[in-house]
């Protein structure tokens, strides 16, 4: 029998229909065609390429359970409206409807006011919401739709797609705690450089970075500011004094790293010496200015060496400096401090290990030399010498080479013995019990450089340890520590071609 266009327009509707109850009891779209990568459990972020419509309701964003959600609360809420009016009151309901079709003058003007009032409920609250979301839609118009526009085609995002679903971003993004995150797609088939320059140009940031979370369906980037050093430091900033209150004697505060990281050296424990190389205005003065006010603060006496006469103003009057910006006093202060130096080594090595352990106040206060320009210092200090040195005196300025003796005299022969002949070998009378105490102690054990072999320049008999013999007298050395030739008084010596120990009080020196 032949199926009639009656038959064929029920059989359509009853396939719509058990379609549509399907759609609506399984939380998909009720147009049954999907406009967004939303799934059942989880809410879309960007609309499908294929989608040509205008404009995606924010619905189609939502997962599916949260559709069925909304459904069933609406049907329920519905079902028990209709229960309560027409079956547990039904009467007084068709007595309502019955009495408005009789007069329906007074409901009318009921409505009437009651439209009025609804109505300007509505605009009030219309506006309202307009003025609270004003910043909000001002911040989605300037920044992150500018952002879905560029970024929109090198992901490979529909241009239709909501930015706020996959652009998180803050409305204080360029606070130094802010954090952006963009969601990407999970293929990750699109240019990071590109991706990361636009990001960079539309919300004009600098000093960020960008950790990448490539792994598993949840990829995204999170965009934040780098933490960097404040740009100035000040006595009055939060923190500082307390900072300076709790740092060692011996290591200065310098200033505060990224992240409020405590910038010091400790000048017992690292080195003696600071040097600063910076660019004019780079703050080198200021940086020496803050050591040296905080060793002065601790007890220490401190020489300020200003050949530029100008960038040491403070320390003129301040007690516990000594200041020197002529360089006659800069040369009559560095052979000063030579002597100084010498004058400690002898009453150093008078006192007991543990008694200078335990009181180094017994040698005296710290010294600190701040010398400003050294390069520009040391060579009028050659100039002044070769101005005032006398007849038959050194040729080198004793302020630069801080000594009494030439150390480019002295020349050394290296003759290889076997280690195991080290702890018996013979001493003189200067040297007394030197090798046995080196030889019980392995720390200070006298090393020197190995010898190297004629026209090879290799170096021979590694892991021996080598007799010296001099071939002029050794003139004594009172630094604590030579380098090939001048003497430093840095803690811990560097020698090139001589003996080379870590100085130890009580001990004889080479």
């Amino acid at each position: 029998m032949a199926q009639t266009k009656f038959d064929k327009m029920v059989e359509e509707e009853a396939e719509a229909f058990a379609l549509g109850i399907g759609r609506f009891l399984s939380g998909r779209p009720m147009r049954g065609k999907r406009t967004t990568d939303a799934t059942f459990f989880r809410a879309g972020r960007r609309v499908l390429p294929d989608v040509e419509e205008r404009r995606v309701p924010r619905s189609a964003y939502r997962a599916g359970w949260q559709r069925l959600a909304f459904r069933f609360a609406g049907l329920g809420a519905t079902g028990g409206v209709g229960y309560w009016a027409l079956w547990e009151h039904q009467e007084e309901t068709f007595a309502l409807a019955r009495d408005l079709q009789a007069d329906p003058g007074p409901a009318l003007a009921v409505l009437q006011t009651g439209g009025i009032g609804a109505g300007c409920a509505v605009t009030a609250g219309g506006i309202a919401y307009g003025l609270l979301t004003r910043r909000r839609r001002e911040f989605m118009r300037e920044w992150v739709t500018p952002l879905h526009e560029a970024l929109a085609v090198p992901l490979g995002i529909s241009e239709l797609t909501d930015p706020r679903r996959y652009l998180h971003v803050p409305r204080d993004f360029a606070d130094d705690d802010a954090e952006i995150r963009i969601d990407v797609p999970a293929h990750m088939r699109f240019n990071e450089d590109l991706v990361t320059d636009l990001i960079r140009k539309k919300l004009a940031l600098e000093n960020v970075s960008f950790t990448w979370q490539r792994a598993g369906r949840n990829t995204h980037v999170v965009v934040k500011k780098r933490k960097t050093p404040p740009k100035m430091l000040r006595l009055t900033d939060p923190g500082v004094r307390e900072a300076l209150a709790k740092m060692p004697e011996s290591a200065p505060l310098i200033g505060f790293g990224a992240g409020g990281t405590k910038v010091s050296v400790d000048l017992d424990a690292d080195s003696p010496h600071v040097l600063i190389s910076a660019g004019t205005g780079g703050g080198k003065s200021t940086i020496l200015r803050a050591i040296c006010c905080q060793f002065i603060h601790n007890g220490a006496h401190a020489y300020v060496l200003d050949f530029k006469r100008i960038s040491h103003t403070w320390a003129r009057g301040v007690p516990g400096v000594t200041y020197c910006r002529d360089i006659a006093e800069i040369h009559d202060a560095l052979i000063r401090l030579a002597q100084e130096g010498r004058d400690r080594i002898r009453l150093a090595e008078q006192l007991a290990d543990d008694v200078l352990a335990r009181e180094p106040w017994r040698i005296g206060p710290r010294l600190v030399i701040l010398l400003e320009e050294i390069n520009a210092t040391v060579a009028q200090l050659k100039r002044y010498w070769a101005r005032i040195r006398e007849s038959g005196g050194p040729k080198e300025s004793p302020a630069v080479e801080n000594g009494d003796a030439d150390l480019r005299a002295i020349t050394w022969k290296l003759e290889t013995i076997p280690a195991a002949a080290f702890p018996t070998m013979p001493t003189g009378e200067s040297d007394a019990g030197c090798i046995e105490s080196y030889s019980a102690d392995p720390v200070y054990w006298v090393r020197v450089r190995p010898r190297k072999s004629a026209g090879t320049g290799k170096s021979t008999g590694r892991g021996c340890v080598r007799r010296r013999s001099s071939a002029a007298k050794a003139p004594s050395v009172a630094a604590r520590g030579c380098s090939s030739n001048r003497q430093s008084r840095g803690r811990g010596a560097a020698c090139r071609g001589l003996l080379c120990t870590r100085p130890r009080p009580g001990r004889p020196r080479y």
